[in-house]
């Protein structure tokens, strides 16, 4: 089976000078008792990579010399009830936080139920009619036709005796079916009510505005008087020799486009004197337009230059007044253990070169 195998894998790589070298420079080492394979290499990589750390901690930890005093701290934890999860492993309280406690609380819920239902000693009857009963569908207890029956029941009971004791009946005050509705009543029987109330009222007010415009113009033509003499034609007998007073055509509407024209006009006049103010000189001085004087900034000059100059040397003296007066030097193990940390991860990185350059 084993030699049918080996003639399945035909594959047979080429190395090169150098790797076949390193190769047996390795088998040489493991011969010698060093570390032949890649695996037995990084975990003697390992192993001294936590050594070294294994003695920074130690170095860390003889500079840190300070015990406090917890008092009576550990004998107050050991008596506590959660003393027994101190020692247990992540596998055990893994199992215990998904199996045990929730066993536990079960089985607590279960015996307070046992103790608190043995205080009803009492045990019902059923009776042979009520085992024959057939249950009730779910539709019916949804639905609950009877109830509703009966609670309607007990509304009509309810309102037979309020009418049967309230007798009194006010007068609510009938109207006639012909009396025309109030001007803000709403009766919404009829369809489209309020639309046609408002169009309705809009056509009052149109014959309104047109009565007020001939009341209007009717004035304005009183004092036209001139009444030109024209040829009139002989009706026949006497009615052709009366005086008939004749209306000119289309004169009422040409003084009615003249009164309009002359409104525009004066609205477009009233719009654009308001907008460009041309009444603002004869408003009061306090809502006279203010105009500015021109300002002259002296930073831009040669005297602000020399200002600022100054002041910066102002600053620059009380600095040095300040730093000389701070003659404190503190010294700090901050430095050494920043070098000391930069040294170990140089050294793990170009350890981990070494090992990455001699895989291949």
């Amino acid at each position: 089976g084993g030699g049918g195998e080996d003639e399945d894998f035909t594959f047979a790589p080429r190395l090169n000078e150098n790797t076949r070298r390193l190769c047996e420079m390795m088998a040489e080492e493991g011969v010698r008792g060093g570390a032949g394979s890649f695996l037995e290499r990084q975990a003697e990589h390992a192993k001294k990579t936590r050594k070294e750390k294994e003695d920074i901690r130690t170095a860390f930890d003889e500079d840190c010399t300070f015990h406090p005093n917890t008092g009576n701290a550990d004998e107050i934890i050991a008596k506590g009830r959660h003393a027994v999860r101190l020692g247990e492993t992540a596998a055990e309280c893994i199992a215990r936080l998904a199996f045990l406690d929730q066993q536990q609380k079960q089985s607590k819920q279960i015996l307070a139920e046992e103790q608190y239902y043995q205080q009803f000693s009492h045990k019902p009857v059923v009776s042979k009619k009520a085992k024959g009963l057939l249950a009730t569908p779910l539709d019916e207890l949804m639905s609950n036709p009877k109830g509703a029956e009966v609670r309607a029941m007990a509304a009509r009971a309810a309102e037979e005796a309020f009418q049967a004791e309230c007798t009194f009946e006010p007068n609510l005050g009938a109207k006639h079916t012909d009396a025309s509705p109030r001007p803000y009543q709403v009766n919404y029987n009829q369809e489209g009510g309020i639309t046609a109330r408002i169009s309705e009222y809009y056509r009052e007010k149109e014959v309104c505005l047109q009565e007020a415009r001939n009341e209007k113009e009717f004035k304005e033509l009183e004092a036209c008087t001139f009444q030109p003499n024209i040829n009139k034609k002989a009706v026949g007998g006497a009615a052709g020799n009366k005086s008939v007073v004749e209306v000119v055509n289309g004169l009422g509407r040409h003084l009615e486009l003249r009164r309009r024209a002359k409104q525009l006009e004066d609205e477009a006049r009233a719009r654009a004197a308001k907008v460009f103010m041309e009444d603002a000189i004869k408003r009061d001085v306090g809502h006279r337009q203010t105009i500015p004087a021109p300002y002259n900034i002296s930073a831009y000059t040669e005297a602000g230059l020399k200002a600022e100059l100054r002041l910066q040397k102002l600053v620059a003296e009380k600095e040095e007044r300040d730093m000389r007066a701070c003659t404190f030097n503190p010294k700090t193990n901050e430095r050494p253990r920043k070098e000391l940390i930069e040294k170990i991860l140089a050294e793990d990185e170009r350890r981990c070169q070494y090992v990455d350059n001699t895989a291949y």
